[in-house]
């Protein structure tokens, strides 16, 4: 079953975003009307400011992570930003998971484009996260190019995938205990 995942924002993202990004992966994960997400800004709106050297371009997701992850036992969480975040030899990653922290980051940085209404901006984003959260339930990615655990490569993969698991993603989660609904939404 899932637990309750807080969901954080950096001073950057603005708050209205954030809230409707918590609203469209609750609609989908959780259909009964049991939140499973709980959106949190911290004081000041910013968990990262005073951590780390925002005058830079790109940030290493893992270390963005790590400096995180001294803000006391808020696993598993979700953290929302525009900061443009990469990993290892990636030059840029939409979302990552780190299981071991229970902690998914994902970035607005390259799902928004110009010319892009915001609605469509929050779409990629609740995709992306529900992407992330399925990995912190242990999932990896899969081969159905409809299903929200597809890898993207570029928006326009994430555009073309949907917002919830295949069958088979779903039986998975439903055997490690990862869901508490009884119905699936997907079709295929």
């Amino acid at each position: 079953m899932f637990k309750e995942i807080k969901v954080m924002a950096t001073g950057e993202m603005a708050r209205s975003v954030a809230e409707e990004v918590t609203k469209g992966i609750n609609m989908v994960l959780s259909p009964e009307g049991n939140p499973l997400l709980q959106l949190l800004i911290t004081h000041d709106g910013s968990i990262v400011e005073g951590k780390i050297d925002l005058t830079k371009r790109r940030y290493r997701v893992d270390e963005l992570i790590r400096c995180i992850d001294g803000e006391g036992n808020i696993s598993p969480l979700l953290l929302l930003t525009s900061l443009d975040i990469y990993y290892s030899d990636l030059d840029f990653v939409f979302g990552f998971t780190d299981m071991f922290r229970e902690v998914s980051v994902v970035s607005l940085a390259r799902l928004i484009e110009e010319g892009v209404p915001v609605e469509k901006v929050v779409e990629r984003t609740v995709k992306t996260a529900i992407h992330e959260i399925g990995h912190l339930k242990g999932l990896r990615h899969c081969n159905n190019r409809r299903c929200v655990m597809t890898l993207s490569f570029n928006v326009r993969d994430t555009d073309n995938k949907d917002k919830i698991f295949c069958n088979r993603c779903y039986s998975r989660l439903s055997r490690s205990g990862g869901l508490n609904e009884t119905r699936h939404p997907c079709k295929y």
